[in-house]
């Protein structure tokens, strides 16, 4: 942006942000955008997937041994079976802890591997989407929030993906296969089980939409930080010049303070979801004794039964605390998703790489590198001192007509249409200029440092 006339001491420059402003950011992508990404990443490796998830099942699966054989042997017990029996059933249990304990460090492998191949794919993707975008799409948003995109959001989804994508899968497996075999174990001991249900539904109702929004303004906010800190530092000893040391700490500081905020009313909120877990828990195994108490009383079931649903309850503790009390980092992580994938849209959505306007018709003469534009006036361009080295020899002023390189241009400039190019990539369009005769005039940029040329 300009700025004419001299500015005051201790003023900052005219491109220096007010504190709370907010920037223009990157595009956020939509779920099914995501969905579509993640897929076409996941495709390249459908082998490895179907094999990954037939040896997660198959862990999943073993698990369940434990409960139904440990329910066989309290029926064996109560009804005075066999020593033989009863050590044969232990056998079981314990063949079935080592073999799922195999199945799943097996399929964890399988299930990072994977990840990790998707996520460097992805990171591909986004970084070589940040190299396409044009130079004035990334002067409106700044650096910081591409650089939190392809910095701190990659590290969110890098971490989720080391430490949590491997035990979400098996959970996610668990909580399914559990509960399946608690229905062929006894429909009534299972419905009585899903009485746990309403709590969940309650609480995810609650949580899912306030959480979306509270973890993407965390990411936000994180981008804005970097883009306060990296406009500052870029341009530090431009702030130095104008003495507004002040008013970027200020900006620093707000930004940084909202991050901060953000960031801990989402800890107090995730802290507060986790208890509705031991609600359901407390509803769903209660239940499920109070119904074994009434059915064995009956003889519709016998206690063995009763000891395995309840086990088999009991085993979903783990997986659905699991999935539950990590949910804010998958939130955390799917918002960092949504902005990475952004990137990817905005640079190779429509203009991106491309100008608009006449100026970028087919056939039309490129300008060179230091800009293009045209001025128009009576006084436009006038009183130059200096040769352009963008014009043809035949457009120069003769040597007779330019002014000694220390004299004071005289008059008015008018300028209208300009327009600026790095490459191919337009930046400015359409800019206009009027300098009064005396006047001064500063190019400075979202820090306060100044331009080195004018187009």
């Amino acid at each position: 942006m300009t700025e004419t006339g001299t500015p005051e001491p201790g003023t900052p420059g005219a491109g220096t942000p007010e504190p709370g402003t907010r920037r223009a950011r990157l595009p956020l992508a939509t779920g099914r955008q995501v969905l579509r990404a993640l897929r076409r990443a996941v495709g390249a490796q459908r082998l490895l997937a179907a094999a990954t998830l037939l040896l997660a099942a198959a862990a999943a699966l073993a698990g369940l041994v434990a409960p139904w054989a440990i329910g066989l042997l309290v029926d064996e017990v109560v009804g005075g079976g066999e020593p033989g029996g009863v050590v044969a059933l232990i056998a079981w249990v314990a063949g079935a802890g080592v073999l799922g304990a195999a199945l799943t460090a097996v399929s964890a492998a399988a299930v990072a591997r994977i990840g990790q191949r998707v996520l460097a794919r992805m990171r591909e993707d986004v970084l070589g989407a940040a190299l396409r975008l044009p130079p004035g799409r990334l002067e409106e948003t700044g650096r910081g929030d591409l650089l939190a995109r392809v910095g701190d959001d990659v590290g969110v989804v890098s971490q989720v993906v080391a430490s949590l994508l491997a035990p979400w899968v098996g959970a996610a497996l668990a909580v399914t296969l559990t509960v399946a075999g608690l229905f062929a174990l006894n429909p009534l001991l299972a419905l009585a089980g899903l009485t746990a249900i309403p709590v969940y539904v309650l609480a995810l109702r609650w949580y899912l939409p306030r959480a979306a929004p509270r973890y993407g303004a965390e990411r936000a906010a994180f981008g804005d930080r970097s883009e306060a800190l990296v406009a500052s530092l870029s341009g530090l000893p431009t702030v130095h010049a104008y003495g507004a040391e002040r008013e970027h700490a200020a900006e620093i500081a707000a930004s940084s303070h909202r991050a901060r905020t953000i960031s801990r009313d989402v800890l107090w909120f995730a802290t507060g979801w986790g208890k509705w877990m031991n609600i359901a828990e407390l509803v769903g195994l209660g239940a499920i004794i109070a119904a074994g108490f009434g059915l064995v009383r009956a003889d519709a079931v016998t206690v063995g039964a009763v000891t395995a649903a309840a086990l088999y309850f009991h085993r979903l503790f783990n997986p659905l605390g699991l999935i539950v009390f990590s949910f804010d980092e998958m939130q955390s992580a799917g918002a960092s998703l949504q902005r990475m994938v952004g990137v990817v849209i905005a640079g190779a959505g429509p203009g991106a790489g491309a100008g608009s306007g006449a100026d970028d018709a087919p056939g039309a003469r490129p300008p060179s590198p230091a800009g293009s534009g045209a001025g128009s006036g009576a006084d436009a361009g006038a009183g130059t001192g200096h040769s352009l080295p963008g014009l043809p020899a035949a457009d120069r002023p003769a040597a007779a007509d330019r002014l000694p390189a220390d004299a004071r241009p005289a008059g008015a400039v008018s300028v209208r249409g300009v327009g600026h190019r790095y490459g191919e990539h337009r930046v400015l369009r359409e800019v206009s200029l009027e300098i009064a005769p005396g006047e001064q005039v500063a190019l400075v940029g979202a820090s306060g440092a100044g331009s080195p040329r004018s187009p």
